[in-house]
Order: structure tokens, then C-alpha cells, then sequence
């Protein structure tokens, strides 16, 4: 996360954990605790984050694409259908399956609070790696994620 000090001058926090109204961040060769708050001072709003790309080329996959990413895009969102169908009702989602890659992405989308667009675009694959990659680190602690999902 990029943060801005009191005189103006630009730093860089990585944020690791957060744990309520407190974040782990890594400042320099330090990690230390500090609050949301005081984080949200000095930030306005610029961060990156990282994530593993899919194992092809392009960082999207539009409606009406045919090739191995929608193989693979398919695959990924029939395993997420396949472990987590016993859920229904997460959410208010209506667990059913689309035939096209474009129904799909719409079902995974609005699965995980997305706009249902259709288009697997970078927000979409983060959530969709989640779904398949459960031991992916993530920024809220495990039991958080488990209260906050059952609601």
C-alpha cells in the first residue's frame, strides 16, 4: 500500500494481517501492529496486490472466447460447483449451472458477491484461485472468514 506522511513524502506498507480493528503491516525490515485508523490517515486508496495468474497469457477471458482458457476457466468454476454445492442458499445465490462459459462465470460471480458480468477479469480469477487454492494466504484470519461467510 502506498501511504503518504504528515510532510507529504510517499512510503510503502505491506499489509499482512488484519485481526479486527488492527493490521500486521511490514514497514521497512519491521512488522508491526497498528490500527486501521491510522493506516486510513495515510492512505488514499493506491495498492497492489498479489496474486497468481492463470497458466495462460491473457489476464481476462471475455464471453465467446474458445480456446484453452475457457477449457481451463470451465474446469476451474465446475470444481468450485462440485466442492461447494452442498452450500446452497450462500449467500442468496441460486446454485445452478449454466451451459455456457459465460452462464458460469455469471454463477461464480454472483456466488461470491460480484457483478454478475460475465467477463473473467482479474477480480473474478483472484476469488476463483481462493475457491481452488483454500491454504492461499489471505488478509483476514481463518475463523473470521467462517463467521462472516455463514451470514
Amino acid at each position: 500500500m502506498r501511504l503518504t506522511n504528515k510532510k507529504g513524502q510517499e512510503f510503502f506498507i505491506g499489509l499482512l494481517e488484519v485481526d479486527g480493528e488492527f493490521a500486521n503491516i511490514s514497514l521497512g525490515n519491521k512488522t508491526v501492529w497498528t490500527t486501521l485508523d491510522a493506516i486510513d490517515q495515510q492512505w488514499y486508496g493506491d495498492y497492489s496486490v498479489i496474486w497468481s495468474l492463470p497458466p495462460y497469457k491473457s489476464r481476462v477471458i471475455k464471453p465467446g472466447t474458445v480456446n484453452d482458457p475457457e477449457k481451463w476457466l470451465s474446469g476451474q468454476i465446475q470444481t468450485v460447483k462440485a466442492t461447494h454445492l452442498g452450500t446452497s442458499g450462500t449467500k442468496g445465490v441460486i446454485l445452478r449451472g449454466g451451459t455456457t462459459l459465460e452462464e458460469k462465470v455469471k454463477w461464480f460471480q454472483q456466488l461470491v458477491g460480484l457483478t454478475p458480468d460475465g467477463i473473467a477479469g482479474a477480480l473474478t480469477l483472484i476469488h476463483l484461485n481462493n475457491f481452488i487454492n483454500p491454504g492461499t494466504p489471505t488478509l483476514i484470519k481463518e475463523s473470521a472468514q467462517i463467521e462472516s461467510s455463514g451470514s
